[in-house]
């Protein structure tokens, strides 16, 4: 990440390579990770997120909002809890460790899409 966080207690060693279940775009303004899920693919986390346990459906946006009116139709709260299971066909989780603006639709704009863009061009660990 552009910026240490300290968000992990561990340090994780760089990889080269294919990234496992995503595949990756990267461009000037954005970088983003797509999966394709299955019918029955269930997505938890994101913490403090509104909805309910399965984030499927949904489009989420992390950025640290400070806005009172946490109701349905907001996208951002004010925490940043980019953490997220993948439960079915394929079962792993997701850190984003990113200090900036993160967006995740997660079926919402295509019912079998997970995309999460991040602001600017960074590095991506998995």
């Amino acid at each position: 990440t552009p910026v240490e966080t300290l968000a992990t207690a561990q340090s994780v060693p760089a990889q080269s390579g294919p990234l496992p279940f995503f595949s990756l775009t990267a461009a000037e303004e954005t970088t983003s990770l797509s999966y394709t899920m299955a019918d029955k693919d269930v997505v938890y986390g994101l913490g403090e997120a509104i909805r309910g346990i399965n984030k499927r459906g949904w489009r989420y946006e992390s950025y640290c909002n400070d806005d009172a009116g946490h109701s349905e139709d907001k996208h951002a709260l004010y925490g940043a809890h980019n953490f997220l299971l993948v439960d079915g066909a394929a079962l792993f989780g997701l850190f984003v460790d990113f200090p900036g603006y993160v967006s995740f639709d997660i079926g919402s704009t295509a019912r079998k899409a997970m995309r999460i863009s991040l602001a600017g061009r960074t590095l991506i660990c998995i």
